[in-house]
């Protein structure tokens, strides 16, 4: 998993809402102020919407393929992480 998709993971368990990937980035540029001296923090706050739904869909198929209890999906503008049907 990308350190990005890493991210990621961690603001949608956090949010009670879906999460757009401009909101993603919002967060993403926020946690530079909150680190401004940590590099990684700081590549990240570069990252662009494009590269943060990519990073989304390469989540969904992992937790797909690894045929976990949770699964990603889009709503509301956005993506959520929901229990999966199957479990």
């Amino acid at each position: 998993m990308s350190p990005l998709a890493r991210v990621l993971e961690a603001l949608l368990f956090a949010s009670d809402k879906p999460l757009s990937a401009a909101e993603c980035v919002k967060h993403l540029k926020g946690a530079v102020e909150a680190a401004p001296e940590d590099l990684e923090v700081a590549a990240l706050a570069k990252t662009k919407q494009d590269e943060v739904a990519g990073a989304m869909r390469e989540l969904g198929s992992e937790y797909e393929e690894q045929q976990r209890g949770f699964r990603m999906v889009e709503s509301g503008g956005g993506w959520k992480v929901v229990t999966s049907p199957e479990a």
